[in-house]
């Protein structure tokens, strides 16, 4: 990697005080090139098409210093239930990945991104595994919603949910049903009659009318 030893700081005012973080290590150089893009090629920095690079490789060079750091591309298998996606991408996180690639997390999904157990066959030195949440047709005190979920039963769904049954409340299935794609849910309170507003559940957001 390239190590060129500069000044602490760019003193003429028309230098710029470059720090790389590239592969594990860090350079640093003068240079007076305009952009970013322009300091890495004057440094015989090469980058590939899928690499990320913060600040952007087009940002223009007017602070006396800059760090700049470099996320190289590696091929990355995504596997989401039946779909299974091959791509070049410098992202780390699972949730970045999955956004490049165009299959987007919801905030109850979960991701695991490991080492191939298969190079040869995968092409890839890594695999993202998606797991989704389940969706669920669930009608709260006579408010109807699709909520996401990872619950295995529907009593695991409504303590997910901060949902707590009183004593006068019921629900549709037993709380030991397995939660399945799409099921519907219903949870009333015995002998009441409930419309609830946008807002959650609550004294001052229902209104309560005696069922005759």
């Amino acid at each position: 990697s390239l190590l060129l030893l500069a000044p602490a700081k760019a003193q003429d005012g028309t230098s710029h005080l470059i720090s790389v973080y590239d592969r594990g290590q860090w350079s640093s150089f003068l240079t007076q090139a305009k952009t970013i893009q322009d300091a890495l090629k004057e440094a015989n920095i090469t980058l590939d098409a899928h690499d990320a690079v913060e600040p952007a490789r087009n940002e223009e060079l007017v602070a006396p210093e800059y760090k700049v750091s470099i996320y190289r591309a590696r091929p990355v298998i995504v596997v989401d239930g039946v779909i299974r996606k091959k791509s070049i991408t410098p992202y780390q996180t699972p949730e970045r990945i999955a956004q490049d690639v165009g299959l987007p997390l919801a905030n109850e999904d979960t991701a695991t991104l490991a080492a191939s157990t298969d190079f040869i066959g995968d092409g890839a030195g890594l695999v993202l595994t998606i797991s989704r949440a389940i969706d669920v047709q669930l009608d709260l005190y006579g408010k109807k919603t699709t909520i996401k979920t990872r619950a295995r039963t529907v009593g695991d769904m409504l303590n997910e949910k901060g949902i707590t049954l009183a004593a006068s409340d019921r629900v549709s299935l037993s709380l030991a049903a397995p939660i399945t794609a799409n099921m519907p849910v219903r949870v009333w309170r015995e002998g009441i009659q409930t419309t609830t507003a946008e807002e959650p559940r609550s004294e001052e957001h229902t209104s309560e009318l005696q069922s005759h």
